[in-house]
């Protein structure tokens, strides 16, 4: 089949098959003209079927999404071609698409939802409304100026509540309405209420969590709320500081597009496409909402280098930031000499891996493949990974299988198959370094490997019912002896049978603020960067040959009394 005309003769079962049997996978290897054409014809032929425009329309936005179709052609079909009458479902779809395109031409799309919002459909109003606030919020955490934030905040509040009275069970339409009310306290320099606000976040990510025990976008949720704690802090502690707090909300902007990237990719994940996306996705070359969305990718690059903070890593990243932000001609970068940067960024890696990062590079005049390239070989993102594994706790939590005593290694492999199904590289009982006692290689819990398999992290973890000074000290050395490169952080996951957790953790809290260590003690810190009273961090600094190096200690609740029949 190789044009409209051979579609149209199909009689309606087989031209639904066409679809729901993968059909429309042989016209992938089209160019995009032809691509465009042919389901755009489709989509706007009044007598097709409604339900084979429906088709159409989602397998148009799928292959829009694997970056087949430009998104300036789906932008043609959305905006310029689209009949007004055309029916509801296809008229709700096409409101969620061009929410994803809305930077190529804001006045329009943003003309479209106000439109829309006066229409007498209630899901059309809701969806336009909806969408609205959502990019209200976007704008205000990429504003430069304050009282341009502010404006924007107050609006997308009003727009989410507004929202929120029409739609059911959108969760994160009343997580976006509490984000935008705490936003708008702290650009006012105003805390009091935000502590309240934040629970209620915390409670909301909770019953989402409880409600999909596989949901990928929890730990993102977790990180949104991470950040807006430190944005607390800031306002708190330096309330006139808003060049730091501008820097947070572009880091808050970027955990945003990570969790609209992710609903995409579980889309694209579940649908027809699924294997295209699958292989894209291996190769780390598709990220569906940072390729639809020019101030995401901005975000996800200034987000980096504020993490990886001073050095040749974070120098590359701010030239790249130099070319995304080139008003004139693309600037071409050679592919040898990215080449030689990348064998001096990674000398860690062979020239094997670094051949292979750029081979997903078909444009090198493009600064998004790059950064993709570039994040292929980095190391993930420690802040990310605390998110993941916090998730992780809280879902075994959550689960009364693990609860009171059970097996160490069980609760190991529980918190390795999630963190893995994140995308980590873990090792369980993986032999490193030298033992505790210093004579041979052991064992540890988990190791959290980078993509060339060298350590990111250590994971030493360990039943306790009280605190066993002794046992605790064995567990703590252990670790240290193990990590023989230094990591910039490593992880001790307590898993607490303690009757009475407080006091547990207090005497913990106590026990390792004054432990004599095997790299001297810097600080300790209890952190509260996530809404659980049963999990507890603390993080304590440690000097190793002049570089501080982290041990976070995770404290997790797992004494649960059993349910009364």
């Amino acid at each position: 089949m190789e044009a409209l005309e051979d579609f149209a003769i199909l009689d309606l079962p087989h031209k639904i098959n066409f679809f729901d049997d993968a059909g429309i996978l042989n016209f992938l290897e089209l160019d995009d003209i032809q691509l465009n054409r042919f389901l755009k014809n489709i989509v706007l032929d009044d007598e097709e079927n409604d339900y084979v425009k429906k088709k159409a329309l989602n397998s148009y936005l799928d292959i829009v999404l694997l970056n087949k179709i430009k998104p300036r052609q789906a932008l043609g079909l959305f905006v310029d071609d689209w009949k007004e009458d055309s029916e509801l479902f296809l008229e709700l779809e096409r409101l969620k698409a061009i929410f994803l395109l809305h930077e190529l031409d804001s006045a329009s799309i943003q003309g479209i939802y106000n439109k829309q919002i006066q229409s007498d459909e209630a899901e059309i109003v809701a969806e336009s409304t909806l969408r609205l606030a959502m990019i209200q919020l976007q704008e205000g955490m990429l504003s430069v100026d304050k009282e341009n934030a502010l404006s924007h905040f107050s609006i997308s509040y009003q727009l989410f509540i507004k929202a929120d009275q029409t739609i059911e069970n959108r969760v994160d339409a009343k997580i976006y309405a509490l984000v935008s009310s705490i936003l708008i306290d702290l650009t006012s320099a105003r805390t009091g209420g935000v502590d309240l606000a934040a629970r209620q976040i915390g409670d909301y990510v909770f019953q989402m969590q409880a409600n999909s025990f596989g949901d990928s976008t929890i730990s993102l949720f977790l990180g949104l709320y991470r950040i807006l704690i430190h944005l607390n802090r800031i306002t708190t502690n330096h309330p006139g500081n808003w060049l730091d707090f501008r820097e947070g909300l572009r880091n808050l902007h970027y955990q945003y597009a990570l969790i609209e990237n992710e609903n995409l990719s579980k889309r694209l994940n579940e649908g027809v496409f699924s294997d295209s996306y699958r292989n894209l996705i291996q190769h780390k070359i598709l990220r569906p909402y940072f390729m639809l969305n020019f101030s995401a990718e901005v975000s996800r690059i200034k987000s980096r280098i504020v993490e990886l903070g001073d050095g040749d890593e974070a120098d590359f990243l701010k030239e790249l930031l130099n070319i995304l932000n080139d008003d004139e001609a693309k600037k071409k970068v050679e592919e040898e000499s990215l080449k030689v940067r990348f064998a001096q960024l990674f000398s860690d890696r062979s020239a094997a891996n670094i051949d292979a990062a750029l081979s997903a590079i078909t444009d090198y005049s493009d600064p998004t493949a790059i950064m993709n390239a570039f994040d292929s070989l980095n190391s993930p993102s420690l802040e990310s990974f605390k998110d993941h594994l916090v998730s992780a706790c809280v879902k075994m939590q959550g689960n009364r299988k693990y609860w009171n005593g059970y097996s160490e290694d069980d609760r190991n492999t529980f918190i390795a198959n999630l963190l893995e199904a994140s995308g980590y590289l873990v090792k369980d009982q993986a032999r490193w370094s030298t033992s505790a006692q210093g004579k041979s290689a052991g064992e540890i819990d988990l190791l959290v490997c980078k993509s060339n398999g060298a350590p990111f992290t250590i994971i030493e973890a360990l039943n306790l019912d009280s605190l066993k000074q002794d046992y605790l000290t064995l567990h703590i050395d252990k670790l240290f002896n193990y990590d023989a490169n230094g990591n910039r952080a490593n992880f001790l996951l307590i898993y607490s049978d303690a009757t009475n957790f407080v006091s547990f953790y207090s005497k913990y809290l106590t026990f390792v603020s004054s432990y004599s260590y095997k790299y001297p003690l810097a600080h300790v810190c209890e952190k509260d960067d996530y809404p659980y009273s049963d999990i507890k961090i603390i993080e304590s600094g440690h000097t190793r040959t002049d570089t501080e190096t982290l041990l976070y200690h995770i404290l997790i609740d797992l004494k649960k009394m059993p349910l009364i029949s």
